[in-house]
C-alpha cells in the first residue's frame, strides 16, 4: 500500500484513518470484498478484518486443516466472531 507516494510500513496501519479515509466512502456499496494476504503474513489484513462487518476465509484444499483453521481464528482475534463462511479451492 502507498500513502502520499511512499510505502506504508506495518506500524503505520491506523484503523481509524483507514475507516475514515477509505472504508467510510465504500460503505454505500454492498458488499465490498477485500482479497487479503494469507492470515499471519500481512498486518493490513488484520486491520481490515477488524473493521469488516463479515469475514470469509478462503483456502486451498491442501492448506485447510483443523490446526490451520484454529490458527486463523486465533490470529483474527475478535474478528473471528464475524467469520461467515469458508471457501475451499483446489490447489
Amino acid at each position: 500500500p502507498r500513502e502520499k507516494g511512499r510505502m506504508l510500513y506495518p506500524d503505520e496501519f491506523d484503523a481509524g484513518k483507514l475507516e475514515k479515509n477509505v472504508l467510510s466512502s465504500l460503505r454505500r456499496f454492498s458488499p465490498v470484498v477485500f482479497d487479503g494476504a494469507a492470515i499471519g503474513t500481512d498486518p493490513l489484513l488484520l486491520t481490515l478484518a477488524g473493521l469488516a462487518d463479515d469475514v470469509l476465509i478462503i483456502g486451498r484444499t491442501e492448506d485447510v486443516t483443523a490446526p490451520a483453521l484454529s490458527m486463523a481464528r486465533r490470529e483474527l482475534g475478535e474478528a473471528a466472531g464475524r467469520i461467515r463462511g469458508l471457501v475451499i479451492n483446489e490447489g
